[in-house]
C-alpha cells in the first residue's frame, strides 16, 4: 500500500509517496512542485537513505583483486 503526503517547505510543496513491501519501507518517491521527482532508497537494511534520480539498479563491481 502506498501512502501519499504533501507538505509545504517555504514556497515549495513536496509530494511524498511511501512504497512498502510486506510492511517494510522500500523507497520514498519525492516530487517537489515544479521539479523532477527523485527517490530515497535504503543503501542497506537498516542503513542510510541515499538519493537517486531514477530507480535503475546501481551495479557496483565486487571483484576480488588480491587475496592471501
Amino acid at each position: 500500500r502506498d501512502v501519499e503526503r504533501s507538505r509545504g517547505l517555504g514556497d515549495v510543496y513536496k509530494r511524498q509517496e511511501e512504497h512498502r513491501v510486506n510492511g517494510n519501507l522500500y523507497y520514498i518517491k519525492v516530487t517537489p512542485e515544479g521539479f523532477p521527482p527523485y527517490y530515497l532508497v535504503r543503501e542497506t537494511e537498516g542503513g542510510d537513505w541515499i538519493r537517486q534520480d531514477d530507480l535503475k539498479p546501481l551495479v557496483v563491481p565486487q571483484w576480488v583483486i588480491y587475496s592471501w
